[in-house]
């Protein structure tokens, strides 16, 4: 099962760039992020994602997502931006005092796995309580978001490709993410012909 999820998460981040430079793909910039969400988070969750050691001065979504997660834990007090600077370093060395951890104020990769784990202790010393961090149930983590998003509608003849394993039914192949009035979630969606107005 492991294996088919790690499978899907690569097959989804190749996908993606095709997908962005296609001006006809159907995505706007704003559904292929919350994708590029969802995959980081299921990663995430299942231990598997691709960590990097980050250090004072570097820059990006990684830096983000740390400091996003420091501040659930009730490290981090400042604005979630882009840049690894001194109030990150802070942080971080707080986050591995606590947790017992090499204090040095960089994000190891050892420091980030326990970090996004659930039993990475919060400031107080103690673990934070499991609570519903979506905002689209097993689709978009809200907390990795600064600012209430806008809910993401994808047209009805978008699907993406889902595998999942089951022991009583046959792995699906199409999902799509939201309802319309023709479809339920789970049933495959396809394209609608093509019409041309002779206008």
């Amino acid at each position: 099962m492991k294996k088919i999820a790690i499978l899907l998460m690569v097959l989804i981040l190749l996908i993606l760039p095709g997908l962005a430079s296609q001006t006809d793909s159907g995505y706007t910039p704003e559904e292929l992020l919350a994708i590029w969400y969802q995959v980081g988070a299921m990663l995430h969750e299942n231990g598997t994602y691709p960590y990097v050691e980050l250090r004072y001065g570097d820059t990006g979504y990684e830096v983000m997502t740390l400091q996003t997660r420091l501040k659930e834990l009730s490290y981090y007090d400042k604005e979630v931006v882009p840049t690894f600077g001194g109030g990150t370093g802070t942080a971080m060395r707080l986050f591995e005092k606590v947790n017992k951890l090499k204090v040095n104020g960089w994000a190891s990769v050892e420091d980030q796995q326990l970090l996004f784990k659930s039993v990475a202790l919060a400031s107080s010393g103690m673990p934070l309580p499991p609570q519903d961090t979506t905002i689209f149930p097993g689709i978009i983590p809200s907390t990795l978001f600064t600012a209430t998003p806008a809910p993401v509608t994808i047209a009805p003849s978008t699907a993406i490709p889902v595998t999942t394993a089951s022991p009583t039914k046959a792995p699906s192949t199409a999902m799509p993410l939201a309802p319309t009035p023709d479809n339920t979630l789970g049933e495959p969606v396809t394209a609608p012909s093509p019409t041309i107005d002779p206008n």
